[in-house]
């Protein structure tokens, strides 16, 4: 491989293709790369970046190389001196695109410490050692659950809709916490969510509010 110098490379992201992926004509990201769109093949995330498992490409005397062998070869020239000497060589970061048709499935982002724990002990699962600090820019409509209620308000929730109360099984008089009930609401079969979700819709739009204070 030729000697690295400061100049525009092309380059190519991968994308990763999660089942909630947008799908045929509604889906972008095969629009933002001018590449055909497959009709079934879900196109969730375009990554630009240097991640081991999904790297993208640069193009290099006619042929591809994985932005993460080229930063290990090259970088100072890749990265630039700063970053370097700051974080070694390793891109700091991961630019992803994303574009769902439903709801993203649940992620665990550990602290920097624990990533490194769970990489060295699981590898596969965990193919890197940094943690998952998030900016997410929405660029079209996007829903996002941000934080919890405080947990008085939840339990007051639960308590005031019998439904809630019944499926959870929840007794408060012992020791209770926004985790377990997390865990239970979320092993919950999806149809029997929906039409909970839909009993409690109606009562609230009969003018009761579900609004705890």
């Amino acid at each position: 491989m030729e000697n690295i110098r400061p100049k525009a490379y092309k380059l190519y992201p991968a994308i990763q293709y999660y089942e909630w992926g947008m799908k045929g004509e509604s889906a972008i990201i095969p629009k933002l790369l001018g590449i055909n769109t497959e009709i079934d093949v879900p196109y969730a995330e375009l990554w630009i970046g240097a991640h081991p498992k999904a790297p993208a490409e640069i193009l290099l005397n006619d042929k591809r190389i994985g932005l993460d062998e080229l930063i290990t070869k090259y970088p100072a020239e890749i990265l630039g001196n700063r970053i370097f000497k700051k974080f070694g060589a390793e891109l700091p970061y991961l630019l992803k695109v994303l574009s769902s048709r439903a709801a993203l499935s649940i992620q665990a982002h550990p602290d920097k410490k624990l990533a490194e724990i769970l990489h060295k002990k699981d590898p596969t699962n965990y193919p890197d050692n940094n943690h998952k600090p998030e900016i997410a820019i929405a660029i079209d409509q996007l829903n996002a659950i941000a934080g919890f209620k405080p947990f008085d308000q939840i339990k007051a929730i639960i308590n005031k809709y019998s439904i809630l109360k019944e499926l959870l099984n929840v007794d408060f008089t012992i020791e209770f916490n926004l985790k377990n009930i997390y865990s239970m609401i979320m092993r919950i079969n999806s149809e029997t969510l929906k039409s909970i979700i839909d009993e409690i819709r109606q009562k609230i739009s009969g003018n009761e509010k579900l609004r705890i204070d």
